[in-house]
């Protein structure tokens, strides 16, 4: 894992939807201008944390694992909002496990007000 910041995201209530556009174009055609993957993903982190609320969130790479029964896990790029050390417990997920999983394997977004009471 990459980079981690412990500070939860405070967004900016007073954009309107042409300025969240505006940001969205900005960090469109900063991406278009870097080839720094790292760079690139604080970026899509920074920006995420002005437009909506979050306590944590991260942004995983997709992994070919070692397993061929489950090739695919996830890993840590950008973490933003845990007060732990991730490298330290960051899970290994396969393709369908957790939130990361189910995500990735159906691609449909997983919206949880407590993730820590969840079943998934």
């Amino acid at each position: 894992m990459d980079q981690v910041n412990t500070t939860t995201s405070k967004p900016d209530t007073g954009l309107s939807t042409v300025d969240k556009l505006r940001m969205l174009l900005d960090i469109t055609q900063k991406i278009s201008r870097s080839a720094d993957l790292d760079e690139i993903l604080n970026l899509v982190m920074d920006t995420l944390g002005s437009l909506i609320h979050y306590d944590a969130a991260g942004i995983y790479l997709i992994e070919t694992g070692e397993d061929d029964a489950s090739p695919n896990v996830f890993r840590s790029k950008v973490i933003r909002g845990y007060e732990i050390s991730f490298a330290l417990i960051e899970p290994r997920l396969r393709m369908g496990e957790g939130f990361l999983g189910q995500v990735a394997q159906t691609g449909q977004p997983i919206m949880s007000a407590d993730v820590s009471k969840d079943s998934q």
